[in-house]
């Protein structure tokens, strides 16, 4: 076995100390996103998912790029520079969504799209829909239910939902203030781990 020059053990050393700062940031914010996730609704959820799961990978690549250094095993190296490009690739493309979002949230295409979202929700499921309103304390969508006195409902409104149809605020304004609000956070973020990868 050759021993390594100089310049090769120090760039080991630091590419390991890197990937240990990395495990330790991952587990972290795994850590962290796992708290938040039971504290957040149906739409921050969905956001913290996709940070478990970027940052659960980015963890793994960590894991094996320490191994690589350490072992000093080139075909690793080579399979967790890989890992680290698609990495990259899958958080550009997470923050530019949500930029995308954050940026077009006010546009009638989006308010068109969110409204036949939010009507194939009330009719396949008016109960999650329900819970929706009464976490976020809004009904309907573009307008709110206060009016809607049957029990069946409407298109914007689900039915059986007494209480939660009884708030007389719309919920696309509070889609759109958790958008305003979330999204730019969950954009710099997205830009802080495009960094470290």
């Amino acid at each position: 076995v050759m021993p390594l020059s100089p310049a090769v053990r120090a760039v080991r050393i630091v590419l390991m100390v890197l990937q240990c700062i990395m495990l330790v940031g991952t587990t972290i914010a795994i850590m962290f996103s796992v708290y938040m996730y039971s504290l957040l609704s149906i739409f921050g959820r969905s956001i913290i998912l996709g940070l478990i799961c970027i940052a659960a990978v980015v963890w793994f690549a960590s894991f094996l790029g320490f191994c690589a250094a350490y072992y000093k095993n080139r075909s690793v190296l080579f399979v967790n520079f890989v890992l680290m490009v698609v990495l990259l690739g899958c958080s550009l493309l997470f923050t530019f969504l949500l930029l995308y979002v954050l940026m077009n949230i006010d546009s009638e295409q989006t308010r068109v799209q969110l409204h036949g979202e939010w009507q194939n929700s009330v009719a396949d499921d008016p109960q999650s829909v329900c819970n929706l309103q009464n976490y976020m304390q809004c009904s309907g969508f573009n307008t709110s239910c206060v009016t809607i006195t049957s029990e069946e409902g409407t298109s914007d409104c689900p039915s059986s939902c007494t209480t939660g149809n009884q708030i007389g605020y719309p919920c696309f304004l509070r889609i759109r203030a958790f958008v305003l609000d979330k999204f730019m956070l969950a954009a710099i973020a997205g830009f802080i781990v495009c960094g470290f990868v």
